[in-house]
């Protein structure tokens, strides 16, 4: 059974997303991540949210990325947790209207 490690990248960005708390540990966020994020899915989204917390000047920490790009862009992941949270409570919604 594939793994979903969680390193400091891994565990700033599940913090951003809103995937895990803000106080969530390392160790309880490995737990919990291995449990929600499908087998299939892992290897690559683990290596996505490094990469990304390496490059992004919003992701890294204190807003210092270990490469800095050529260029500044503007983070993918910006307002991604508004949304997920807002397509949750319309997906919540629409299933207590069919009710």
């Amino acid at each position: 059974m594939p793994e979903f490690p969680v390193d400091t990248h891994v565990l700033r960005i599940s913090q951003k997303l809103g995937w895990v708390s803000a106080s969530t540990s390392r160790e309880a966020a490995y737990e919990y991540l291995n449990e929600v994020v499908p087998d299939k899915h892992k290897l690559d989204l683990h290596c996505l949210l490094v990469t990304h917390g390496k490059w992004c000047y919003n992701c890294a920490a204190n807003g210092k990325p270990q490469f800095k790009p050529k260029e500044k862009w503007i983070c993918p992941l910006i307002g991604m947790k508004t949304k997920v949270k807002l397509e949750i409570k319309v997906k919540v919604k629409k299933e207590e209207a069919k009710r």
